[in-house]
């Protein structure tokens, strides 16, 4: 058995006005031959979602860090105020897209969703879970594609819990009790 755990947090940082960052490493090469002896170096690239659908986070398919700032407030030494999300390993739901417990989490498709806040968006598989037919909750909201750039934003994180049950033959002896 493997239980599906969906965590809501809304995310605050000294407002409301909040964005979801991507970090990522890239090579870069010296142009001027004169600045080092080495041929290229590291730099890293961060990139602000704009929309629920840049959003909607697969972890485990490229290295980058996650973060959530907010770019209006700036701490003493002049960074941004936020938080730098990191996630463990990454699980992925097994289903294919048409069969129907996926279609009625289809939710599980991804790990990470932001989304704007909005207090009647609460339950990620709809009002009733097991009656869902995939067209109400979470991939709708974010079908909507709103933007997602210094908002008051939620993120969802999605985590699979593995149940493994062990049958074994207990014998007991009533003398040994």
């Amino acid at each position: 058995m493997i239980i599906s755990l969906l965590t809501t947090l809304i995310l605050t940082f000294d407002g409301r006005n909040n964005s979801f960052l991507k970090a990522k490493q890239k090579t870069e090469r010296f142009k001027d031959k004169k600045m080092s002896p080495r041929k290229s170096y590291w730099t890293v690239v961060k990139q602000t979602m704009k929309t629920e659908s840049e959003g909607r986070i697969q972890l485990g398919l490229e290295p980058a860090e996650l973060w959530f700032v907010n770019a209006e407030k700036k701490t003493k030494v002049g960074n941004d105020v936020g938080y730098k999300l990191i996630p463990g390993r990454p699980s992925m739901s097994l289903l294919s897209d048409d069969d129907y417990p996926q279609i009625r989490a289809v939710y599980t498709k991804y790990q990470l969703w932001v989304t704007p806040y909005n207090k009647s968006e609460r339950w990620a598989a709809g009002f009733y879970a097991a009656g869902s037919h995939g067209d109400d909750g979470l991939t709708v909201w974010s079908g909507r594609n709103r933007s997602i750039e210094n908002k008051d934003i939620v993120l969802m994180v999605h985590t699979w819990i593995p149940s493994y049950t062990l049958s074994r033959r207990l014998s007991y002896n009533a003398n040994n009790i």
